[in-house]
């Protein structure tokens, strides 16, 4: 990422470096394993469930 071009605040949902979801109860989010992720601290007095796995389409 040393060498990306600096990204603007205001640009296309599909050039922005980073993408935040805010995800509500019941709600599952995917992604591929290679992509670059982080999940912030749990701040919740609730318990937050994370599972990984692997999957391969066939």
């Amino acid at each position: 990422m040393m060498a990306a071009p600096a990204r603007r605040k205001d640009a296309r949902a599909e050039l922005k470096t980073f993408v935040y979801a805010k995800p509500e109860v019941g709600d599952v989010l995917l992604w591929e394993s290679w992509l670059r992720h982080e999940v912030p601290m749990n701040m919740a007095e609730d318990e937050r469930i994370s599972v990984s796995f692997n999957y391969k389409w066939e």
